[in-house]
C-alpha cells in the first residue's frame, strides 16, 4: 500500500510539474489538464499540502485568464486547507495572489484587505520580501487617489529594502518615489530620488 501511495505520490508530482512547464510557457488550458489530473491523484492519497499548492496553481491559471470568479473560488479553497495543516507559506502567497485578483478587478478595498492579510503574514514569519512586495502592492492601490498614502507605504517598503540590502527592491521603490515626487511637481525631490 505504501509502495502505490508513493507511486501515486510521484505520478502527481510529474503531472504538476508539466503543469508549471505549460503554464509559464502561457498555455493554461494544458497546465490545468495537468493540474486536475494532479489533484485527483493528491486527493486519492490524502496529500493536503499537495491539493493545496494545486488548487494554488489552478487558481493562478483561471487568474492569468481573467476568470477571476472561478480564480477567486480556487484560491479560497486552498486557503482552508492551508489554514486546516498549518501550510504558511502557501497561505501567504495565496492572500497576496487574492490581493492581485482585487487590484486587477480594480475592488481596491478589498485588494488592501488581502494585500494587508499578506504583510501581516510575512511580518509574523520574518519574511522581507514578500514584506516588501507588500509595501509595494499596497502602495500601487493609493498611486492615483491618495499620494501622501502611497508615499507612505513605498517609504516604509523603501527603508526596509535598504536595511535588508535588496538592492532591486530599493532602486525600484527610488523610481517610484522619484516619480510621484515629479507628479506632485516635487522636481528637487524627484531629482533625489532618481539619484
Amino acid at each position: 500500500l505504501a509502495k502505490e501511495a508513493q507511486s501515486v505520490s510521484m505520478e502527481a508530482l510529474a503531472l504538476k510539474n508539466l503543469g508549471n512547464y505549460h503554464y509559464y510557457q502561457g498555455h493554461t488550458a494544458e497546465a490545468l489538464s495537468f493540474y486536475k489530473h494532479s489533484l485527483l491523484c493528491f486527493k486519492s492519497i490524502g496529500d493536503f499540502r499537495g491539493m493545496a499548492t494545486t488548487l494554488s496553481n489552478i487558481g493562478l491559471c483561471h487568474y492569468w485568464d481573467k476568470n477571476y470568479k472561478v480564480a477567486l473560488k480556487i484560491f479560497m479553497k486552498a486557503r482552508k486547507i492551508c489554514d486546516e495543516i498549518g501550510f504558511q507559506p502557501l497561505h501567504i502567497q495565496i492572500l497576496n495572489n487574492i490581493g492581485s485578483l482585487y487590484f486587477n478587478d480594480r475592488q481596491l478595498r478589498l485588494a488592501e484587505e488581502y494585500f494587508s492579510k499578506c504583510l501581516v503574514a510575512a511580518e509574523d514569519k520574518g519574511d522581507v520580501s514578500v514584506q516588501t512586495a507588500s509595501y509595494l502592492n499596497l502602495g500601487s492601490i493609493f498611486e492615483n487617489s491618495d499620494v501622501g498614502k502611497c508615499e507612505e507605504y513605498f517609504l516604509k517598503g523603501y527603508e526596509l529594502s535598504k536595511n535588508t540590502g535588496e538592492r532591486n527592491q530599493r532602486a525600484r521603490f527610488e523610481r517610484l518615489l522619484g516619480d510621484l515626487s515629479r507628479t506632485s511637481e516635487d522636481y528637487a525631490k524627484a531629482e533625489e530620488w532618481y539619484l
